[in-house]
């Protein structure tokens, strides 16, 4: 948890995400540092989390929702316009 108006120094942990899949009967959603769609799916690959949340990272890119679902889905992925 961050305080209000506390900037992020660090990298999130993967471990942290790990396990909570199989410990609870709701969908999880890992967070942290998703700048890329190879780096939302290297998070939901390696954590087992149900989604991704994007938030810092699409400030300077809004095209990342776009890539991150043609990368989920298999598909070509778009280019920044």
């Amino acid at each position: 948890m961050a305080a209000r108006g506390s900037k992020c120094t660090s990298r999130p942990s993967i471990r942290s995400h790990r396990g909570h899949q199989a410990a609870v009967s709701i969908p999880v959603l890992a967070n942290g540092d998703v700048t890329s769609a190879d780096g939302a799916l290297t998070l939901l690959k390696e954590t087992g989390c149900d989604g991704v949340m994007i938030g810092r990272g699409a400030l300077g890119d809004p095209w990342l929702f776009a890539q991150v679902r043609a990368a989920l889905l298999g598909e070509e992925r778009p280019s920044r316009r």
